[in-house]
């Protein structure tokens, strides 16, 4: 599987996500209809892997996941992509279907076939409900996806600040390095979407460090970021100066120009 075909399932536009949840509780909000299947059925599966528990989850029905989970339905069973019913749960933010599953004991940190465990898609939605839900279960905060991303390098790539900033106050690795050479600060510094002072804040007093930072910074110094790049990195930069840590680059402000923080000079890039 390519990065580009990775990338290409990563992007979810906000149009997007408040569709799919939108369609999701439609589902939900209908009248269920419980299920009595004998024991020994309850994990058959369609000719893509589902099972009932996997559309129950799916379409939020949290007395028919209870009834199946009651009769020995087996959580953690994966479809062809690899989805549990937890990772269903999360899509469509059904709180109390992700907290039955928990209290089955499912494995929190499955992933799909991009990688994913549920609370990289919690993460991906921006979804901070459903973060908390699975942090305080015991989900993985550090895992990686196919990619070598961590949920926090997938909330700063998308631009979810409210994800980021629980991550990092509890306890996060903000220093892992993704397979392609991308950083935190990178990221944070590429994304479409702002990023807030505050994000830069935290990533620095988790112990962020410029090291990893020596191959890809230079050379996008010397190109030119986007106008908000260079502002995110200006303030990352002058937040390190503040706290007095390390940092082999000097801030160079001009006032006659319009960014706010526009020039940087390459000291000694990462001893």
């Amino acid at each position: 599987m390519s990065f580009r075909s990775l990338q290409t399932d990563r992007e979810h536009s906000t149009e997007n996500v408040q569709l799919h949840r939108q369609l999701c509780r439609q589902r939900s909000n209908s009248t269920p209809t419980l299920c009595n299947v004998a024991s020994g059925d309850v994990n058959a599966k369609d000719s893509k892997g589902r099972t009932l528990l996997y559309y129950a989850a799916k379409y939020g029905q949290t007395e028919i996941a209870r009834s199946l989970l009651d009769a020995g339905c087996d959580p953690n069973i994966t479809d062809c992509n690899k989805s549990t019913a937890l990772h269903e749960a999360t899509d469509g933010s059904h709180l109390d279907v992700i907290k039955l599953l928990i209290k089955s004991e499912c494995d929190l940190n499955i992933k799909n076939l991009q990688g994913q465990t549920a609370l990289m898609r919690a993460v991906l939605f921006d979804d901070i409900a459903t973060v908390k839900i699975l942090h305080k279960a015991g989900a993985n905060v550090d895992e990686t996806d196919c990619t070598g991303k961590t949920a926090l390098l997938i909330g700063l790539q998308e631009g979810r600040e409210k994800s980021c900033v629980y991550l990092i106050k509890h306890g996060c690795e903000v220093n892992i390095v993704d397979k392609l050479g991308q950083t935190a600060l990178y990221l944070a510094t590429h994304t479409t979407v702002k990023c807030s002072p505050s994000v830069c804040k935290k990533l620095i007093s988790a112990g962020y460090r410029l090291d990893n930072d020596s191959e890809w910074l230079p050379k996008d110094l010397l190109k030119g970021l986007t106008e908000r790049g260079r502002n995110i990195l200006g303030r990352f930069l002058n937040i390190f100066n503040k706290k007095k840590q390390p940092c082999n680059l000097e801030f160079v402000p001009e006032e006659s120009d319009e960014l706010e923080f526009p020039n940087f000079r390459i000291l000694d890039i990462c001893t």
